[in-house]
């Protein structure tokens, strides 16, 4: 008949006292895990959708500037790329430029930076419409100087009134003669008793 396989093939199941608490009481935190989830994907997509709409209001207005439809501003774009790679291709450098080309995954950008100075001249050029000039002295001398304003008389100053000090030094007594009201005025309806 058969063997006895008793010792060879058994699986042993532990009981891990850690993971049931674990799972038991984590409840909240998994769930508040899921809601933090939920919430940062949500704002990446709001993030993703308002630079979308941003992305398509500029082409808009940029349409609108120049006067074509949305869908013809693509086909021109297209156009105005092709130019522009046709002009790089032919570009002449002058001599003495330093030429640096910048490139990203979807754009290419060349700066070429040539000297203002012209080396035959004797003189540097005029930047900003070349030295000051000196102003007329006529215009600016018949300006008088401003005057000092001369204090109001005694009269027409305002008159300060004098502050009363503070009552210091006064016995409860005449604090309450102060405060209690004078003959006939109407008596309150709070009746005062004497323990």
């Amino acid at each position: 008949m058969g063997k006895n396989n008793k010792g060879k093939n058994v699986k042993v199941i532990s009981f891990d006292d850690a993971a049931r608490k674990n799972y038991l009481t984590g409840f909240r935190k998994r769930k508040k895990e899921r809601r933090e989830y939920a919430q940062r994907k949500n704002a990446e997509e709001l993030k993703e959708q308002q630079k979308s709409d941003r992305l398509e209001q500029r082409r808009f207005k940029r349409a609108q500037r120049m006067g074509i439809e949305v869908d013809d501003l693509d086909a021109l774009d297209e156009e105005l790329n092709e130019q522009v790679k046709a002009m790089t291709e032919e570009e002449v450098v002058p001599p003495g430029a330093e030429v640096t080309t910048y490139e990203g995954d979807d754009f290419m950008t060349t700066t070429v930076v040539t000297s203002m100075l012209d080396e035959d001249a004797d003189e540097p050029p005029l930047l900003h419409g070349g030295p000051p000039t000196a102003r007329p002295p006529s215009a600016s001398a018949a300006v008088p100087p401003p005057q000092k304003k001369k204090p109001l008389p005694p009269q027409n100053q305002k008159k300060k009134k004098k502050k009363e000090g503070k009552r210091r030094g006064i016995s409860k007594k005449e604090k309450a003669r102060i405060r209690a009201p004078q003959r006939g005025a109407p008596k309150s309806n709070i009746v005062r008793r004497n323990k």
